[in-house]
């Protein structure tokens, strides 16, 4: 997976990413959200939630993700992340699916 992602105005993300779903197709996900850090006794943990869209399940396996018609389809994906200084960790749920834990650097 490579995903890029912009923090803009403090709390706001904007991003894409490109990864081989779980049957092996060429997936690409662009999506925006938002940051919030619930803990002031922990300002480097925050809860974020992102929306967008979603391409490239298809053919015997594009039902298996709600709404998808012509192989896009909307997505919410709500995560949970930890950052210290440049590195950060990210906990992201795919609904029922499951989950993918992230580790990353900012610049």
């Amino acid at each position: 997976m490579i995903n890029l992602e912009w923090n803009y105005d403090k709390n706001f993300v904007v991003g894409g990413a490109s990864f081989s779903n779980s049957y092996n197709q060429d997936t690409q996900l662009v999506y925006w959200g938002a940051k919030f850090r619930p803990l002031d006794a922990t300002p480097d943990m925050y809860v974020k939630v992102v929306g967008g869209l979603i391409h490239g399940y298809k053919d015997q396996y594009q039902d298996n993700i709600p709404f998808n018609k012509y192989g896009t389809a909307p997505v919410i994906l709500p995560a949970v992340g930890y950052c210290y200084k440049h590195l950060c960790t990210e906990v992201i749920v795919f609904g029922t699916a499951g989950a993918m834990w992230t580790a990353g650097a900012r610049f």
